[in-house]
């Protein structure tokens, strides 16, 4: 149930994606007619579904894809600070092999309980930035320490670019 829930938010975000690149091309293949003088309609349908891009986070992991999760809740105040930050890390660095997805763990308790991510109001886990690859949690920040403890963290858009590796 877990995972499935998870696969639902990764599902999510990549129809968002989907949905954005469309809008772009969309847009982009318009301001391309308008320049060029109109030979035949151009009434094609331009749903461009692509039967090769997974549709299922087990997909997704079989393949070289990274996830760069925001674990986050709309109550805490720090994880309303970092949206724009992560927005902008995802603008940046976004690409096929790199996903960003946030996951509200104030809505789906069972994903903060499978990531062992406090959702108490007094917890300095949130906001969680998680890397993934091939499906498995790579590195995280706040870091958790063997006894539980966290290491509480400023989250700013280079330490995380430098903690992550991100790359342009």
């Amino acid at each position: 149930m877990d995972q499935a829930t998870f696969e639902r938010e990764v599902e999510g975000a990549e129809q968002a994606k989907a949905r954005k690149d469309k809008k772009t091309s969309d847009a982009s293949k318009r301001k391309n007619n308008a320049k060029k003088p109109s030979s035949s309609s151009s009434s094609s349908s331009s749903s461009s579904s692509s039967s090769s891009s997974p549709n299922t986070y087990e997909e997704l992991a079989k393949e070289s894809v990274s996830f760069i999760v925001l674990f986050y809740a709309t109550w805490a105040s720090e994880c309303t600070t970092i949206a724009p930050v992560f927005a902008r890390l995802s603008l940046k660095y976004a690409s096929p092999n790199t996903r960003f997805v946030k996951v509200n763990v104030g809505r789906y308790g069972e994903i903060a309980s499978r990531y062992r991510i406090s959702t108490l109001a007094s917890t300095v886990q949130l906001p969680t930035i998680a890397l993934f690859q091939h499906g498995k949690e790579v590195s995280r920040l706040p870091r958790v320490e063997g006894d539980g403890r966290v290491t509480k963290c400023v989250l700013t858009f280079r330490q995380l670019e430098q903690y992550f590796a991100l790359q342009a």
